[in-house]
């Protein structure tokens, strides 16, 4: 009959002992590492008490802290086991140890605002059980927690932990005392900040979560207006808020019903959509059966242009298409890297570079940047453009024609000024090199732009200057000048205009510019677009 031979234990197999030399810091991790290799207990031993030692010492914020890294992965029992094995309640000698008995409650205080950054809720609930039940109280500060908590939904969007401490305040303590210890601002009542937090919201289950707690009646359209007038929001976000805007009918009579209302209500996330360029959102407001022209045909009688707030289409035209490019450091390197792949340097060039080299090197980073920058947006309005242009069409073609000519026309010009202003803004300064080029093109546009500098003498400065056309230029030959300096339009600018270019557009050119429907009958859409670029100005479409 065979007897198992019991295994002699270690001299070193006792918690007092291996505590006392990690505590000790004094043996080198050479020596720490060859003990822990004189069996599975000592093993054990020492890695609980370097734990403990860790837990103890290194502030709660170090990454070698196992608390962070239990915080970070909201590990509640790890959490419970950690503090159970650093004897928190009867250790005051500890750097950490005096930290969490300081009278302020510092300790809990950074404990729980760590797990407020990382949406730890349920190392939050732990820590609150832990501070009130332990033998020995803790102490913390609520309303400081409060408002690091409200702080941190309002800046990051971490709601965790707030919502849990508004979950736990059944009587409103935390709202009545940070109204009455806050003497210079009054926080809002709940469902204000539920709001702010909701036109904040960067996911439909934060958007869920919220409107479970907003009260009954809330009118939604503000938000998802805001939320429509950020071009990052998410698309899945727009249509959680549509969800509480236009609920789901039970029958598709209803259903047709709540859409056609509704559908006029959108027409402020509409406009906020197009006047950001966010196509996203207006594909699922256009989907959702928005009326983007509801407030055009509502105000038919005063014409497009005391409705062009309300109308989509003239927020989108109006976005302000890129002026002048700020070369920055890093940006100038990428470009002069680009530049150099695409145009090798000779090696007369690679030599050391005259001012007017680094000049001429300089203006045509900055062109390159202006030509990418201005492709981007182009794309963007066109493809936002096209969406709007179809839903007038869907939307007013049947029964207002004549409405649906006049805010093509509107829009028109109003692009046209746009994109007229884009080249009068950057001509100047891509022609400052050839001054007589410059003025073949342009003229000062008024004496006014002369400053007096402080020796009382007329100073000439560019970045005050203003320019418009030449009086009496082609729009066919100004076309073919540029193109041999390398200046061309986007082609989304020219398809833009093709757009929204109408029959009837050249009847309406003359109220804004000295240009006669006679002379310009006929011509062809790109034709008539630069004919009308260069014309005199005689008012604006926009006021």
């Amino acid at each position: 009959m065979s007897t198992s031979k019991q295994v002699p234990q270690h001299p070193l197999e006792q918690p007092a002992v291996i505590r006392a030399l990690v505590e000790s810091q004094t043996i080198p991790w050479q020596d720490m590492a060859a003990l822990c290799l004189a069996n599975k207990a000592v093993f054990r031993l020492v890695y609980r008490e370097e734990k403990r030692h860790k837990i103890k010492h290194l502030p709660f914020s170090h990454p070698q802290n196992p608390l962070r890294y239990l915080i970070e992965t909201n590990s509640r029992d790890g959490l419970d086991e950690a503090l159970k094995l650093a004897e928190f309640d009867r250790d005051t000698t500890s750097p950490n140890g005096r930290l969490l008995h300081d009278e302020h409650g510092d300790g809990v205080n950074t404990l729980m605002r760590m797990c407020i950054d990382h949406g730890a809720s349920r190392c939050f609930d732990l820590l609150i059980t832990w501070a009130d039940d332990s033998a020995v109280l803790f102490n913390y500060d609520c309303m400081a927690v409060h408002e690091h908590a409200r702080r941190a939904a309002l800046r990051h969007g971490t709601l965790n932990c707030l919502l849990y401490m508004h979950d736990g305040d059944s009587n409103g303590f935390l709202l009545s005392q940070s109204q009455t210890t806050t003497t210079t601002t009054t926080p809002p009542p709940l469902h204000v900040l539920y709001t702010t937090l909701l036109q904040r919201a960067r996911s439909p289950q934060v958007v869920v979560r919220l409107a479970r707690r907003m009260p009954e009646g809330t009118d939604y359209i503000p938000i998802l207006a805001a939320q429509c007038g950020n071009r990052y929001s998410h698309p899945a976000l727009v249509e959680a808020l549509l969800g509480l805007i236009m609920p789901p009918s039970s029958s598709e009579s209803e259903s047709e019903q709540t859409g056609a209302g509704a559908g006029v209500c959108l027409v402020p996330a509409v406009c906020a959509a197009a006047s950001v360029l966010h196509v996203n959102a207006l594909d699922v407001l256009l989907r959702r059966g928005g009326e983007a022209f509801a407030v055009c045909k509502r105000e038919v009688k005063g014409g497009v242009e005391a409705s062009a707030e309300g109308n989509p289409l003239f927020r989108a035209v109006v976005y302000p298409l890129p002026g002048k490019p700020e070369l920055l450091p890093a940006t100038a390197g990428i470009w002069a890297h680009s530049l150099a792949r695409a145009h090798p340097p000779s090696r007369m060039e690679e030599e050391e570079e005259t001012e007017e080299q680094q000049k001429q090197r300089t203006r045509q980073q900055l062109h390159a940047i202006w030509r990418t920058e201005t492709e981007q947006v182009a794309a963007a309005m066109k493809m936002t453009i096209d969406y709007l242009v179809d839903a007038a069409e869907k939307e007013l073609r049947p029964k207002h024609p004549q409405l649906l000519a006049d805010i093509l026309d509107h829009a028109a010009m109003v692009y046209l000024f746009n994109v007229r202003t884009l080249l009068l803004s950057s001509l100047p300064w891509l022609f400052d090199h050839d001054e007589g080029l410059r003025a073949e093109l342009l003229v000062p546009a008024t004496a006014d732009s002369l400053v007096r500098d402080g020796d009382g003498q007329d100073e000439f400065e560019e970045a005050e200057l203003a320019f418009i056309w030449r009086k009496g230029l082609p729009g066919k030959w100004v076309e073919e000048r540029l193109w041999e300096e390398g200046v061309v339009l986007a082609d989304d600018l020219v398809r833009i205009w093709l757009r929204l270019v109408t029959p009837t557009t050249v009847g309406v050119a003359w109220r804004y510019l000295k240009v006669w429907p006679e002379d310009v009958r006929g011509y062809k859409p790109l034709d008539l677009l630069w004919e009308l670029l260069v014309a005199e100005e005689r008012g604006e479409p926009v006021e």
